[in-house]
């Protein structure tokens, strides 16, 4: 009778045997696996913040325990039935406080069966920039300022610095009212500061200037530059009464139009050349102005209003009206 053998491979077993214990505990070790409450924390423009930690506060202010967020914002909580108060924290963002109640201390290895689903929780960024002009056309060789007002929403004194990211031969720095700022140490409040940017003369091109803010975070802001060349005589001022009658001692409206034929943004003076004793002045609708501001291709009606000297002469008399 033949006999069949069996050979028993103790050391497969052994391996798979370690395998699995491994994976079970680099599982429960990164992340919590069960619980009965969990939510995921942006900051105020969208991005997952990894690190933050959450203390657990019993109604008696007792610290009951202590989770991190994973690199993707998703936290999850193993609690018993109970009020808690949370305290979200990490350096760099506003601290943010909630409340929430388990009636049941059962906990889930499933998420969706969590009792309490506190969804997003958005974390402020604690050093703020608002700015009205992201992007200027320039000509060549132009001194541009960006302002800007860098804010300390938090608690903590913030020490940030600016770093500027710009092109080959483009000279940028950050000012104030005194000159120029490489670092700023300030407590909870606001400062207006500016990015000032000097245009290459050789330059026709549109690039970006970057800002970035390093403090506990860094945050980085573009702005962009379209350097382009002047077009001579761009500035046009028009009538369609090029010669006017007018009684003696009356005064007279001229309609005038005023035009920006260039590239650039323009602000302008309104003047004029008259004859000694005349007036003029200059009127939108029925508001008087002295200047106007003017976008590429943009026209701007105007009203001159002309008081001749009195007891005039008749006769021809030249006048002039300017934008400068």
């Amino acid at each position: 009778m033949s006999k069949t053998r069996f050979k028993f491979n103790r050391g497969i077993l052994f391996a798979l045997l370690i395998s699995l214990l491994s994976t079970s505990w680099i599982s429960g070790y990164a992340y919590v696996t069960y619980g009965n409450g969990h939510g995921t924390i942006l900051d105020n423009y969208g991005n997952a913040i990894e690190d933050v930690k959450i203390l657990i506060y019993d109604l008696s202010d007792e610290l009951v325990d202590t989770e991190y967020t994973r690199n993707d914002g998703f936290f999850r909580l193993a609690l018993d039935a109970g009020t808690y108060k949370l305290v979200f924290d990490k350096p760099g963002y506003v601290s943010y406080e909630e409340t929430i109640t388990l009636k049941s201390g059962t906990k889930s290895y499933n998420e969706d069966n969590d009792p309490v689903d506190m969804g997003t929780i958005e974390m402020m960024h604690t050093l703020d920039i608002t700015t009205q002009v992201l992007s200027r056309v320039e000509a060549p060789g132009a001194v541009v300022l960006f302002p800007f007002t860098l804010s300390n929403i938090g608690s903590e004194v913030e020490t940030p610095e600016f770093i500027v990211e710009s092109p080959d031969g483009w000279e940028t720095r950050v000012v104030d009212s005194s000159g120029e700022v490489a670092q700023v140490q300030f407590e909870k409040g606001s400062m207006q500061l500016a990015l000032e940017v000097t245009v290459p003369k050789e330059s026709f091109t549109e690039e970006d200037i970057v800002l970035n803010i390093v403090g506990y975070t860094t945050q980085s802001y573009t702005f962009t530059i379209k350097s382009v060349a002047q077009l001579e005589n761009s500035i046009e001022i028009a009538t369609d009464y090029p010669s006017v009658s007018m009684e003696k001692d009356a005064s007279l409206s001229i309609p005038i139009t005023v035009s920006n034929l260039g590239q650039l943004y323009e602000t302008l003076t309104l003047s004029n050349v008259l004859p000694e004793g005349w007036d003029t002045i200059y009127k939108i609708g029925q508001i008087e102005v002295l200047s106007i501001n003017l976008d590429p291709k943009e026209t701007a009606s105007i009203i001159a209003e002309v008081t001749p000297l009195e007891g005039l002469n008749a006769g021809e008399y030249q006048l002039e009206f300017l934008a400068l």
